[in-house]
């Protein structure tokens, strides 16, 4: 009676292995390659933001720093230029802080 039960026991055991394996053939290798696929690509993304939104800001150092930043500073461009680089400034204070937050 006991050598059968040590039998069934035995076959259980395997079982419940098989049923391991197959599981985790099934549904944690897949898993983890989506996962590692999607890391990749958030990452290429993020990466992606980061260099554009590098290059927007050097852009606009160039805009600000030439011949328009001159105009506002001198009160020569339409409508006050003091006016004009405050309601700029507010409006990139206001904006941008949220926009860049979101990448960090």
């Amino acid at each position: 009676l006991l050598s059968v039960m040590s039998e069934m026991l035995d076959e259980i055991a395997e079982a419940q292995m098989q049923m391991c394996q197959s599981f985790e053939a099934t549904l944690v290798n897949s898993l983890e390659h989506f996962a590692d696929t999607e890391m990749k690509t958030a990452q290429t993304l993020k990466d992606s933001a980061e260099q554009s939104t590098d290059s927007a800001e050097q852009l606009l150092a160039k805009y600000l720093n030439g011949r328009h930043a001159a105009a506002l500073s001198t009160g020569d461009a339409e409508g006050g230029g003091n006016e004009a680089w405050n309601k700029f400034s507010e409006q990139v204070g206001n904006h941008g802080g949220g926009f860049l937050s979101r990448f960090s």
